[in-house]
């Protein structure tokens, strides 16, 4: 990575030097303690073909989904990512395997047999029809719907093994129900929180979220006036606190932000924050990158 430090200075910062902010770059860069300017990334082969899955629910079924959901997640090979997203009384799972649908099938006939959806969409394409598919982009060029501005209002939360409690999806579904229409809201819960993502140190970069099962990221959409969209952020906050406190792990996700959040510093960073905290001291004591959420000097 190539960074401009608080002095205007343009540094090279890899493996080889400047390692304490090629730790803290990863996971807690966000202006933290310079302006990144490029990035270069180790490529690898893609396969000849990727699978995309698609498994639909109902609402009513959604404990199967998690029973098999928390008793497979963790044992699914490495090359295999998906989430569970709840919105408007549908269920869907959406994943992609880096192999052919064959060997697909095999690695989620049980999750598929314990889960009942109601159907099932296995596609085997090339690796970059998936990327455009679950990119929400069209192969002629135009752009999903889902591409135009909205505004959002989002809380994260991670789970450990062995996932989310019964009690606790209840929780959830009673809550999303509950709201009003003028507060549309998604639960998405993504499994890279699990998989090849536990097999790093969690001190070996700043992003120390290396035992959790999944994440979930609970985001309502603002479609009002503010007093409207005032409503739909105080039920969040109160549900978010309630939930956190009663199912899930202390730990939340730094690229979900949240203005809202109590010991943000310990739920983003946990055991890596002092560390963060002496590199921040080291290159910009000065506190001239600094917002809100920013890494502090103490």
């Amino acid at each position: 990575m190539d960074l401009v430090d608080p002095t205007g200075r343009l540094i090279t910062v890899n493996k080889d030097q400047y390692t304490d902010l090629f730790f803290a770059l990863r996971g807690a860069g966000a202006n933290n303690f310079g302006i990144v300017t490029s990035f270069t990334f180790k490529i690898y082969p893609t396969p000849p073909s990727v699978t995309s899955i698609s498994l639909n629910y109902a609402l009513t079924n959604i404990q199967t989904v998690f029973d098999a959901y928390n008793q497979l997640g963790s044992s699914l090979p490495d090359d295999i990512s998906f989430s569970i997203v709840i919105y408007n009384g549908s269920v869907e799972f959406q994943g992609v395997y880096l192999g052919t649908q064959t060997n697909a099938n095999q690695i989620l006939s049980q999750f598929i047999t314990q889960s009942q959806p109601t159907s099932t969409q296995f596609t085997e394409e090339s690796f970059f029809n998936s990327v455009v598919r679950w990119g929400f982009q069209q192969t002629n060029g135009t752009i999903y719907p889902y591409h135009s501005p909205s505004d959002f209002k989002a809380k994260s939360f991670y789970v450990k093994s062995p996932g989310l409690s019964a009690t606790g999806v209840q929780s959830l579904i009673t809550f999303m129900k509950g709201l009003p229409t003028t507060c549309p809201t998604y639960a998405i819960f993504k499994l890279y929180a699990g998989g090849a993502a536990n097999n790093v140190p969690a001190n070996a970069t700043a992003f120390v979220h290396r035992d959790e099962l999944y994440s979930i990221l609970l985001l309502t959409t603002l479609n009002g006036d503010n007093a409207t969209n005032q409503q739909c952020f105080n039920q969040l906050n109160s549900f978010g606190e309630a939930f956190q406190a009663n199912y899930t792990d202390y730990s939340c996700y730094q690229n979900y932000i949240d203005r809202d959040l109590t010991d943000w510093q310990t739920r983003y960073y946990g055991s890596n924050l002092p560390a963060l905290i002496a590199i921040k001291k080291i290159y910009d004591p000065n506190n001239v990158f600094n917002y809100p959420q920013s890494i502090p000097l103490e």
